[in-house]
């Protein structure tokens, strides 16, 4: 048997590549809508977990999943902050319950 390695694939980009890590997520309160976050700060995936999202219009949709991304790179910015404190992420969470829908 020769040398071998291991290499890890994931969707065709490294592990490290912060355009396919996620480092940020937030739901609603309903769990209707989640959003991911990914190393670099965009929004990398919505998911709309709940059945219900049918009855929603478009306008609808539009607004709760720019809510629940809005709270999900507030998260995405307190963790790069070294200096954010309890308070700040405290605070994320109480307005991430607050998306009652």
């Amino acid at each position: 048997m020769g040398r071998g390695f291991r290499v890890t694939v994931i969707d065709g980009a490294s592990e490290a590549d912060p355009a396919t890590q996620v480092v940020a997520t937030a739901v609603s309160a309903r769990r209707t809508v989640l959003v991911e976050v990914n190393g670099l700060g965009f929004v990398s995936a919505v998911r709309l977990l709940s059945p219900v999202v049918r009855t929603w219009d478009s306008t609808t949709i539009d607004e709760r999943v720019r809510a629940v991304a809005g709270v999900a790179h507030d998260r995405y910015r307190a963790n790069l902050n070294r200096n954010a404190g309890d308070d700040e992420l405290l605070a994320i969470a109480a307005r991430e319950r607050q998306l009652n829908f």
